[in-house]
């Protein structure tokens, strides 16, 4: 049973980071160059602590990870908003052999376009994997929104689609919601539910047949320190849905308690 990530045959995958650098560099130019069109540039950070790291139903590392990241985002009138994120995975302890060490670097290039309360977004996700044996890959995927006007509620399904060495889908429906607590105290909650087809499926967990994956329930609240530094806290909890695979799993790799805390900054 495959409950970690797929080890792939070497090859390159178009440099995919130095094409996202190139546009990250674009973005900060054409932000300068340009400040009538450009609504406002955007650029946060953050560095969060995990007791674990669970993707999308596959526990990559059930010890304590860091997980830094760094998001540049583009506002331009009556276009919408391109963004650029740098992700990476830090592991604290030698559970998988890479003590103090970046195992995992991923690149999102996207673009947003709210249309009231409908919003689209179009991205691709190049994930690498520097100090292991797992070999790059990349995602397109497309994520439509719906926010409700009377509650504080949004309704989204994404569609990912790896075309590089997975050659399958994986969807991913979500309701969110975000409720001010107190000022400056925010909680945001959400609940997802994923499925698999049938090459996705077979490559990440060796089931041969599309299939329902995980739900996630995550619950975090975020505290306003400063018009830049916020803190939040919170936890997730996955499961995986009663699949056929479910029983060649151990109990902690189908149900996972994940806790996590954060330090974000805000430049302007």
């Amino acid at each position: 049973m495959k409950t970690e990530r797929i080890k792939r045959l070497c090859k390159p995958c178009l440099k995919t980071h130095h094409i996202l650098a190139v546009c990250l560099f674009g973005l900060l130019l054409y932000g300068s160059a340009n400040p009538a069109a450009a609504e406002k540039l955007e650029i946060s950070t953050s560095l969060g602590f995990c007791t674990d790291y669970v993707w999308r139903g596959l526990v990559i590392n059930d010890t304590p990870v860091l997980q830094p990241s760094l998001t540049a985002s583009l506002k331009i009138a009556k276009v919408g908003a391109f963004s650029l994120n740098l992700w990476g995975n830090y592991d604290l302890t030698d559970a998988n052999g890479t003590k103090n060490r970046l195992s995992e670097i991923d690149y999102t290039a996207s673009y947003a376009f709210p249309n009231g309360p409908f919003g689209l977004e179009l991205g691709i996700i190049h994930y690498t994997f520097p100090v292991t044996t797992d070999e790059a890959t990349t995602e397109a995927y497309i994520r439509a929104a719906y926010e409700l006007d009377e509650i504080p509620l949004t309704f989204s399904l994404s569609v990912f689609y790896d075309f590089d060495e997975i050659k399958g889908f994986y969807l991913l429906g979500k309701i969110e919601s975000s409720i001010t607590l107190i000022p400056k105290l925010d909680l945001d909650f959400s609940f997802s539910a994923s499925y698999g087809d049938y090459a996705y499926v077979w490559r990440y967990f060796g089931w041969d047949e599309s299939l329902f994956l995980d739900g996630v329930v995550s619950a975090i609240l975020t505290y306003k320190i400063s018009e830049r530094v916020s803190l939040s806290a919170g936890g997730q909890y996955m499961f995986l849905f009663n699949g056929p695979f479910g029983q060649f799993l151990s109990e902690s790799n189908r149900k996972k308690f994940t806790g996590t805390i954060s330090l974000n900054y805000d430049f302007e």
